[in-house]
């Protein structure tokens, strides 16, 4: 398939969107869960420390619910990955033509960028940056001592300390 072929894929599709903010949601569950259960482990820990464990409630179980806060945030992110930059995008359909597709509006965004950049720099389209002015190569002496070379302008030699 050549270049010019290729479908553009303007916009992110809704099934993206939808899963891109499926993700989100469950990230702020899991940071919500892993919240709740660390407030909870340090009230319980309290009260098992002032009854001298005593108490019925064990505080390391509250450990479990930020295990599954975790795990709902690590498939929160992985969702968004996955949402952001398609199947073929992500890595996880290995196919070249596909993810080209997939990641084209991210492509067409850093182009966009790019275009920023070079509207800020000044130059109009086609022009090219401003060349260097030439620089006059710089004239070396060579020492009668040592032969070791030095600027023009320099009255005494830097290796052995010879008048020039």
């Amino acid at each position: 398939m050549e270049q010019g072929s290729r479908k553009k894929n303007r916009n992110v599709s809704a099934n993206r969107k939808e899963a891109f903010n499926f993700g989100t949601v469950l990230m702020g569950i899991g940071i919500v869960t892993i919240l709740v259960c660390f407030i909870g482990f340090a009230t319980a820990g309290q009260s098992q420390v002032a009854s001298f464990g005593q108490s019925g409630s064990d505080p390391f179980a509250w450990w479990i619910g930020c295990f599954v806060g975790m795990v709902l945030v690590a498939i929160g992110r992985a969702m968004r990955g996955v949402a952001a930059r398609g199947v073929a995008g992500s890595g996880l359909v290995l196919d070249p033509e596909r993810a080209r597709t997939d990641l084209e509006p991210w492509a067409r965004m850093g182009g966009g960028m790019l275009r920023d950049a070079i509207d800020e720099s000044g130059l109009r389209d086609g022009q090219s940056a401003p060349t260097a002015e030439p620089v006059a190569p710089a004239v070396k002496v060579r020492c009668p001592q040592c032969k070791a070379l030095n600027d023009e302008h320099d009255k005494f030699c830097g290796q052995c300390a010879a008048p020039l």
